[in-house]
């Protein structure tokens, strides 16, 4: 009987086995052939469970392609009691995708997956909490919390990881659940499975990351787990583990005597010793012995025990198969590690450029990250990052960027090579590399002066080329090269003119124009850029619209270059009368002719500004004070109207008629000489120096007149301040006069009158200095002085005046401009009100007297 009872057996395996052979089959030929709802319906309802999984895998399929697959949802989720594990994984995926669409349906299903918990099968037990907590439904969050609770307490490794999975879910659902979760967290992280520990550190990185006191006791277990973990699990212990020692290893520094013998190199195996500690065990290593004295003191790290063994426990993780752990780990380094051990990562990190692009990419900008503080330790790995045929933009941008960082520690050999491969891709087809390329050469020239020289040679020899974007790319970095050494680069804007005629590139051409016209102060008459001008006007209506405006600018330079050389010259005082004109400013003017019927208005304004920039500058330099004066001037008239007009020695209302025609009067002096100045030409130097002469006399009698009215101020000021200390006279004008000198409105105007006033007279001598030396002198020239003499002190004047204006600070001018607009003089709208005044303390002082009477 037991013979018939296995071969009956044998005979049902075999049986099943052939079934679901011809099913494989089947579904082979026809799983491509769509169903209607109705067929994939009496699948799912089906009580064979091959079909159901036939009919629940055509329904995930159509999930995934964006088909709605929600009408099969009841026919579906019946299937979740099913004891086929296939058919609840499926059904399970399913029911997580739409439960928040249909979450009546989906509760129903609760009680089943609840009794799923219990199942003997940990895989089902596991399946069933992951299933739980992915039902983003709020209602079911405190049974969530339960399944948590019992799969923490569960025997089964792979239920306690999906419990742990589960914590930041439930999190999520209902934050109110987090004190209890984060109890059920801290179990877990004592937990002595290392995949169910990762999975406990991704929880408590994902729901409370700032909690590292769950850390303290469990940091010795995971730091020695952390190899056995998953790799997803590493590099989220990796980014937990460095944020703790950032915050619980400080930073300690040990001063050591340093000898003058040769420093012996260390290996990764005496950092116990250099530290004072094993690196291995974390025991305290012997003393060095003393050092002699006189040697010098030196600060060195001290790694806490902990944070050794953290180091040294995730250095197995620099050879994972997984390039983010490698990446992970070399940021750990970097972060929390010494120059040692971030040495020994740079080999792993290297080695991550022989895999697909996209980590080729992230690998290098870890790279670059690392680079910039020890480049030194990339120069022997220049060869990994030569630029290749196949690399994208995004990688041989990061190639490049090494490559300029480890170029001024390499040797000459490799800087040879690095300028070779430079050179070579600065002639590519791809305009972008070709740009970056020349770039790459100009910051190679920047980090070794050593090899500067050939840098240059190589980006001269490529301005001449027939593409425009190299040449100008060339021309863009010469010029940045330029700028830095403008006195020992002379020869080359020399050469650059001499090329200015093979070079075809509009923007090449400007660049070069632009150059010419940097030094065109250098060497005095011996300069090229007239030369250089008087050759480019030739063609000027053929050049491109960029080079014009180089062109125009040129002019300037060398127009303005030209006639301060000539105001320097002091033999040039007595020129002849009939010397004809210079050729620099015939050219000037050629060019402005030129331009004057160019059809850009761009170029036509710009020649405009240029010229009124270079023959009226001084029209703004006399003008600017004069203004500020006249307000200046009838301010006085109204202080004495309003405090007490028998103090001044003379009338009040005579200050503006006194004082405004004697500062026109200087301003007509100054414009007559400036007029003779500008008549004078760029010859006639004894004319020109008449007109500065007139122009120094009309600066010197506006001085001597501010003078003679700050002396009237000034005497003023004294008699009433005299006035008020002796006693003034009762009456009501007089208590109106006490209360506006009392006033602190009014001193506050008073002082900014008066800083204004200073402003303008220092002002005003320094521009007798300043001409005294005739056009073009150093003061004149010196920008520094200018700055703080001129313009800041006319910011000043104008601030002050502006900062205390009367309409705020001394009502009584405008009170006074308002009588006197009502047919009343300033003298009668004091008077009146001063009469309201008396007036007013009168009554009072009667009302007083009726009160005391009646008491």
């Amino acid at each position: 009987m037991e013979s018939i009872a296995r071969i009956s057996d044998l005979l049902e395996s075999a049986r099943e086995l052939t079934l679901d052979a011809a099913s494989a089959a089947r579904s082979s030929r026809t799983s491509s052939r769509p169903l209607d709802r109705n067929q994939i319906k009496k699948l799912l309802d089906s009580r064979n469970d091959r079909e159901v999984l036939e009919g629940l895998r055509r329904v995930i399929s159509m999930m995934y392609r964006a088909q709605k697959t929600l009408p099969f949802f009841s026919s579906v989720v019946k299937n979740v009691a099913s004891p086929n594990i296939e058919i609840k994984k499926l059904v399970y995926i399913y029911l997580i995708h739409h439960a928040e669409q249909e979450p009546d349906l989906a509760l129903l299903s609760i009680n089943t997956i609840q009794k799923s918990l219990s199942d003997t099968n940990p895989q089902v037990r596991a399946l069933a909490l992951k299933t739980m907590s992915g039902i983003r439904v709020p209602v079911i969050s405190q049974i969530v919390s339960l399944a948590i609770k019992k799969g923490v307490a569960d025997m089964s490794p792979l239920v306690r990881r999906a419990a742990a999975l589960a914590i930041p879910k439930c999190y999520r659902l209902d934050p109110s659940q987090r004190p209890q979760l984060v109890d059920y967290l801290a179990a877990l992280l004592a937990d002595r499975q290392y995949f169910v520990a990762g999975a406990a550190v991704a929880a408590l990185m994902d729901m409370c990351p700032e909690r590292i006191d769950l850390v303290h006791k469990h940091y010795r277990g995971l730091v020695k787990k952390i190899v056995d973990m998953d790799e997803w699990s590493q590099m989220t212990t990796l980014r937990m583990m460095t944020y703790y020692a950032r915050r619980c290893f400080p930073k300690r520094m040990r001063s050591v005597k340093t000898t003058h013998t040769a420093p012996k190199t260390a290996d990764l195996g005496d950092l116990g010793d250099f530290y004072g500690e094993t690196a291995s065990s974390g025991e305290t290593a012997s003393p060095a012995p003393p050092a002699p004295p006189g040697d010098d003191t030196d600060q060195v790290p001290v790694l806490d025990p902990d944070l050794v063994l953290l180091l040294n426990g995730i250095r197995p993780l620099l050879q994972s198969r997984n390039s983010a752990v490698v990446i992970a780990t070399t940021r750990c380094y970097t972060d929390i590690g010494t120059p040692e051990y971030v040495k020994s990562a740079i080999g792993p990190l290297i080695a991550l450029l022989r895999g697909p692009q996209d980590v080729q990419q992230i690998a290098l900008y870890n790279i670059v990250s690392v680079c910039l503080s020890r480049p030194q330790d990339f120069v022997k790995y220049a060869n990994h990052f030569l630029i290749r045929a196949t690399d994208p933009p995004q990688v041989w941008e990061l190639k490049l960027e090494v490559l300029t960082l480890i170029f001024p520690h390499a040797t000459a050999h490799v800087k040879s090579l690095i300028l070779s491969e430079l050179e070579h891709f600065s002639g590519s087809t791809d305009k972008a590399l070709v740009k970056e390329a020349v770039r790459a050469i100009g910051r190679c020239a920047q980090a070794d002066a050593t090899t500067a020289p050939r840098c240059l040679r190589l980006l001269l020899a490529q301005i001449t080329s027939l593409d425009g974007t190299l040449a100008a790319e060339s021309l863009t970095v010469i010029r940045h090269l330029i700028q830095q050494d403008p006195e020992g680069h002379i020869a080359t804007v020399v050469r650059l003119a001499k090329n200015l005629d093979s070079a075809t590139d509009p923007q090449a051409r400007a660049t070069i124009i632009w150059l010419v016209g940097e030094f065109a102060g250098i060497n005095g008459e011996d300069n090229i850029a007239a030369d250089v001008l008087r050759i480019l006007v030739k063609d000027f209506a053929s050049e491109s619209e960029a080079a014009k405006r180089q062109i125009v600018l040129l002019a300037a330079k060398v127009y303005l270059h030209h006639i301060n050389r000539q105001a320097e010259d002091k033999t040039a005082e007595t020129p002849e009368p009939n010397q004809d004109e210079h050729v620099v400013a015939k050219l000037w003017d050629y060019v402005l002719l030129l331009v004057r019927y160019d059809t850009s208005y761009d170029l036509r304004d710009r020649a405009r500004m240029y010229r009124a920039l270079l023959s009226l500058q001084i029209c703004a330099i006399i003008l600017a004070p004069t203004m500020l004066c006249v307000a200046i001037y009838l301010t006085l008239k109204h202080v004495a109207l309003a405090l007490s007009p028998p103090l001044s020695r003379i009338r009040p209302r005579l200050y503006p008629w006194i004082f405004l025609p004697a500062d026109l009067s200087c301003l007509v002096l100054q414009a007559i000489g400036g007029g003779i100045s500008a008549a004078a030409g760029r010859t006639n130097a004894t004319l020109l120096s008449h007109g500065n002469r007139m122009i120094i006399s009309g600066v010197a009698l506006q001085v001597v007149v501010l003078l003679f009215f700050g002396v009237m101020g000034v005497d003023y000021w004294v008699r009433v301040r005299r006035w008020v200390r002796d006693g003034a006279d009762a009456g009501a004008q007089t208590e109106a006069a006490l209360a506006v000198y009392r006033d602190g409105r009014f001193r506050k105007f008073v002082c900014g009158i008066a800083g204004a006033f200073t402003a303008v007279i220092i002002r005003c001598v320094y521009r007798i200095v300043e001409m005294a030396g005739g056009w073009g002198n150093h003061i004149m020239q010196d920008e520094i002085s200018f700055m703080i003499l001129d313009a800041s002190l006319v910011l000043v004047a104008v601030s002050l005046l502006t900062a205390f204006h009367p309409g705020i600070f001394f009502p009584q001018m405008a009170g006074s401009r308002r009588a006197k607009g009502g047919a009343a003089s300033p003298e009668e709208g004091v008077v009146t009100e001063s009469k309201s005044v008396a007036t007013s303390s009168k009554e009072g002082s009667k009302t007083e007297e009726s009160g005391r009477e009646s008491a």
